[in-house]
């Protein structure tokens, strides 16, 4: 199975990330043969942007400051 990577930047998005997350791991893949890893780059946010996605399972949080 090939994985394909969604990327999303946040900066101060606590009001959106969370419904954009719920948004994204609904999607369904696997009847195209995809995988798929989400990865949101938080880019210095200093809201609650990070901890909104750390109450997400299998989101990879990438923390710049």
């Amino acid at each position: 199975m090939k994985i394909v990577s969604i990327i999303i930047p946040a900066y101060n998005e606590e009001n959106t990330i969370g419904i954009l997350l719920e948004k994204v791991i609904k999607v369904n893949l696997s009847d195209i043969n995809f995988q798929k890893e989400i990865i949101v780059i938080d880019d210095g946010s200093t809201d609650r942007t990070a901890d909104i996605c750390k109450e997400f399972e299998n989101i990879k949080l990438v923390k710049q400051n």
